[in-house]
């Protein structure tokens, strides 16, 4: 229990008769009386700790403004039947040692000003990743998710706590939506701070009016400079706020922003929800209008998204098929270039016959650089067709996958994890297959290389009787001729 706040309470309810203003924001709190000198020398006696130790500020005027000291030292020479003016200001920040997100406001005027849904710079200052713990003349504790008003007259700080890991995930993904919908808008306070339950009926028309404020601004484009909200849909209307008026559609205001805001079609929601407002009201209009609207502009809403959803479902069933179509005619393409690698395969294959046909002639001519340039020739072939033929391969893949993936980006209405599905069944085999077809082709072109490179060590290490038996076997039939003309002449 906070006795400085309990002793203070303790004051205001003693001096509540004598009560003429006050001022209050979320630090300060002012409270002026007029009352007779012998309450007020009655109230310095009873609370002579809380005032030497200046932890509430008193302030006297008679004659001139006496602080506490002042008035200690003049009491004795104070007599008049007369009210004099006394004022206590307490701050309630430093005082009371608010922790972060904890506020008190003595007056519930204080508060209806200060947490108004329109009140954007008191929000700034707020940490959204905690509740906002609020202290207020109660009779009951009410709370949701985000928010929690205390009775202010138990005298007990409760500090605001972290949020539950569902509050957090729900601020994040508004926030998210209402970024993407505003364009990096301004941020306004949720529309969950205002809808509480059981609320007592002096709280319930206030927040009703903020609820119905919070998610209006939540669901239109802007708010403009003179407080009028901006909706731009079948036509542009600007709304003019009331501050007095009494809601009495506020929750289904608010379940229309909780539909628009969930993760699903909130683009789609939010573009109908702003389309149905405007079709419904004049260029200018109020809130008391939107208010006498809202059941039919919400039923309007329901049936127009349930119309989209159908369109969409025909739309997504005609889609996937011409996806699918498309992948397999993407598939087959990638499987031709397949065959082509085969082909390629099969080439290269044959031409190690031509090769060793070749290799054969030079050894049947005697010619040892013959066998060599001839095997060296084919393993520069095989070696040139091999980067040529996988270079245009790859790029055939890459072109085949990369005007897939172009194709299937416009279709918008197929979830993501489907269009993963459909290439996973046609795209991707083929692509692997490619693949596998390459490293074979790579592995024999690798052999064939090697093959051709053992053949010509084996050409340069041959034993010259390989070719020089050959060439002497030529030479001698000549001879034989000659000596057979010059041996049988007369």
């Amino acid at each position: 229990m906070n006795s400085l706040l309990k002793s203070f309470l303790a004051i205001m309810k003693e001096l509540g008769s004598f009560e003429v203003t006050f001022t209050e924001d979320p630090s300060l709190f002012s409270i002026s009386y007029s009352l007779p000198f012998s309450v007020v020398r009655k109230i310095a006696d009873a609370y002579e700790g809380i005032f030497s130790n200046f932890d509430v500020s008193f302030e006297l005027f008679y004659e001139r403004k006496l602080d506490y000291n002042a008035f200690l030292q003049n009491a004795k020479f104070i007599a008049t039947d007369d009210n004099l003016e006394f004022k206590l200001t307490l701050n309630k920040q430093v005082k009371l040692k608010l922790p972060e997100n904890t506020v008190i406001f003595f007056k519930n005027k204080s508060f209806f000003k200060y947490f108004d849904a329109l009140n954007i710079k008191f929000f700034e200052k707020i940490n959204v990743g905690k509740n906002i713990s609020i202290h207020l003349p109660l009779e009951h504790s009410y709370s949701n998710s985000f928010i929690r008003l205390h009775p202010i007259e138990e005298s007990i700080i409760i500090p605001a706590e972290d949020l539950s890991p569902e509050a957090v995930e729900e601020f994040s993904l508004i926030k998210k939506i209402h970024d993407e919908v505003t364009r990096g808008g301004i941020y306004y306070p949720l529309p969950n701070y205002y809808q509480i339950d059981d609320l007592p009926d002096h709280l319930k028309s206030w927040f009703d009016q903020n609820l119905f404020h919070a998610s209006l601004l939540y669901l239109a484009n802007k708010l403009s400079d003179d407080k009028k909200v901006v909706l731009r849909g079948h036509k542009n209307a600007e709304i003019t706020l009331c501050s007095d008026l009494k809601i009495r559609h506020a929750a289904i205001l608010y379940q229309i922003f909780r539909f628009c805001y969930e993760e699903k079609h909130y683009n789609d929601k939010i573009e109908i929800a702003r389309n149905i407002f405007t079709i419904y009201l004049n260029s200018t209009d109020t809130a008391e209008k939107i208010d006498e609207l809202l059941p039919k502009i919400e039923k309007t809403i329901s049936n127009h998204f349930s119309a989209y959803i159908q369109d969409s479902i025909k739309k997504f069933f005609n889609d996937r098929k011409d996806v699918v179509k498309e992948a397999h005619k993407f598939g087959s393409d990638l499987k031709a270039e397949s065959d082509k690698l085969l082909t390629y395969i099969n080439t290269s294959l044959i031409g190690v016959i031509t090769a060793i046909f070749s290799g054969a002639l030079g050894l049947s001519k005697g010619e040892r650089w013959y066998l060599i340039v001839a095997f060296a020739l084919h393993a520069l072939l095989f070696i040139f067709s091999y980067v040529f033929n996988r270079n245009f391969v790859e790029k055939r893949k890459d072109e085949i996958t990369s005007l897939y993936d172009k194709y299937t980006s416009k279709f918008v209405i197929l979830a993501e994890d489907d269009l993963e599905d459909i290439k996973k069944i046609y795209i991707e085999p083929a692509v692997i297959n490619v693949k596998s077809y390459l490293k074979l082709y790579k592995r024999v072109i690798i052999g064939l290389v090697a093959f051709m490179i053992i053949l010509i060590v084996i050409g340069i290490w041959l034993p010259d009787s390989f070719f020089s038996v050959s060439s002497a076997g030529s030479k001698a039939t000549p001879t034989a001729v000659t000596n057979n003309v010059y041996t049988n002449g007369p």
